[in-house]
């Protein structure tokens, strides 16, 4: 094997050690509008072969939204408000930590 395929070789080895998870935010209120998963993630997580996608509910501040997505907002009637889980996003980024650190020493 060549250094270049070699090289090649071990960095696709680490890489796959390090699949990432992706999270994003977006749902606001209570109950979570919108309620339906806006994203089209599939696409990325085959070209990316990341483990997971994780929604988290967001924040909503209208003072810094502009005219289009304050149109949006009203038209899902919901209020401004912090409505991320500040644990439940720990508890995710550590298990895929974890899995990462395993994934590593295996």
């Amino acid at each position: 094997m060549t250094g270049y395929a070699t090289s090649t070789t071990r960095l696709r080895q680490r890489e796959s050690e390090r699949t990432p998870g992706f999270s994003s935010s977006g749902p606001i209120g209570d109950p979570p509008r919108p309620n339906e998963d806006q994203a089209d993630i599939d696409a990325i997580l085959t070209a990316t072969q990341a483990r997971e996608h994780r929604v988290f509910a967001g924040r909503l501040d209208r003072h810094r939204l502009g005219f289009g997505e304050r149109a949006v907002v009203a038209a899902l009637h919901v209020a401004d408000g912090d409505f991320r889980d500040g644990d439940a996003i720990d508890a995710w980024a550590e298990r895929i930590a974890a899995d990462m650190i395993v994934a590593a020493s295996a």
